[in-house]
């Protein structure tokens, strides 16, 4: 474990949610598509886009569509005026499939002098040619905005971008909301290891998964069964593409926001019950800083982790 941190975090929260400016001059006053709806159990995304939907709700940002990457209709692309593009860490070719996914949208999007606006992101590329063609396909292009979460994000997506920004991620914008179910819920358990399962496992993880018990989303999901809800929604989201043809976002995404956030409030009341937790995971330790409670960290087969510290936390420890 690379760092100890107990968040003192109410400032800290405060001032990370007020840099996300640049976006807004964006956004407002615009016809949105919003892509990116997560159709997964990493609650991570989860969270990242509860705190975008506080974000565009404090900012009186309208979303005429929501849909994940794979239902959108680009037969749509021109009912809009910008494209927002969910946050993360799946730019770059980690996730090489809804990355391709996300270049033939926006390619799309620009040869209908569309707006592009991808929100706070980790960058990883494993590939430089990957990375090259990124470059080649938008460093002419004005019509793009990334924003990304780190320093060194921040300097790659300089590279393939004109308009490349930094900022914090945007699950920052759950305090005080989550905040409140640190404050209501007692400990009761000592520590909990929050290690990662999925492609972005380090070496080190596994050998500390092989030696103490330790939970991903998956298995805390599993505990406390409140991914019931959402697992319906999404076969209701996978039966409307498969046979209707169809976007179950467009017209009933209040059912996604409802049962997503049952979701992660029982996570949330799952991870309040101990007294710390170690977590290789970047919204494992956004969790604590949200929740108030203390942890330590790891990282992940790259430095996702020690990067946002150093951008956003370094002054805490």
């Amino acid at each position: 474990m690379i760092d100890t941190f107990t968040p003192p975090h109410k400032k800290l929260l405060t001032q990370l949610s007020k840099i996300h400016f640049p976006i807004k001059t964006l956004l407002i006053n615009k016809s949105c598509h919003f892509i990116g709806v997560p159709m997964h159990m990493n609650m991570g995304d989860h969270l990242i886009m509860h705190g975008t939907l506080e974000f565009f709700k404090l900012n009186n940002i309208h979303i005429d569509q929501f849909s994940s990457i794979h239902d959108y209709n680009l037969n749509k692309i021109n009912t809009a005026d910008v494209l927002i593009f969910a946050g993360g860490g799946n730019f770059g070719d980690l996730y090489a499939q809804t990355h391709k996914i996300r270049n033939q949208i926006i390619l799309k999007a620009i040869s209908q002098g569309k707006k592009i606006v991808i929100l706070p992101q980790s960058l990883h590329y494993q590939n430089h040619n990957t990375l090259k063609q990124d470059i080649q396909n938008y460093s002419s292009n004005e019509n793009v905005f990334l924003f990304t979460r780190d320093q060194q994000s921040y300097k790659i997506g300089s590279e393939i971008f004109r308009n490349t920004f930094l900022v914090p991620d945007m699950a920052h914008y759950l305090y005080p909301k989550l905040s409140q179910i640190g404050e209501n819920t007692p400990i009761i358990y000592h520590d909990l290891y929050l290690l990662r399962s999925d492609t972005e496992v380090s070496s080190a993880t596994i050998q500390d998964s092989s030696i103490t018990p330790s939970y991903d989303w998956i298995d805390i999901l599993n505990l406390t069964k409140c991914h019931k809800p959402l697992k319906l929604t999404f076969r209701l989201c996978h039966f409307w593409q498969k046979y209707l043809k169809a976007n179950y976002l467009e017209k009933n995404f209040y059912q996604w926001e409802k049962n997503s956030w049952v979701a992660i409030e029982g996570v949330s009341k799952f991870l309040a019950k101990h007294q710390f937790i170690h977590t290789d995971r970047l919204h494992g330790m956004i969790f604590c800083l949200l929740l108030n409670r203390p942890y330590s960290t790891s990282e992940c087969c790259y430095p996702k982790i020690s990067n946002y510290i150093n951008c956003w936390l370094a002054e805490q420890y």
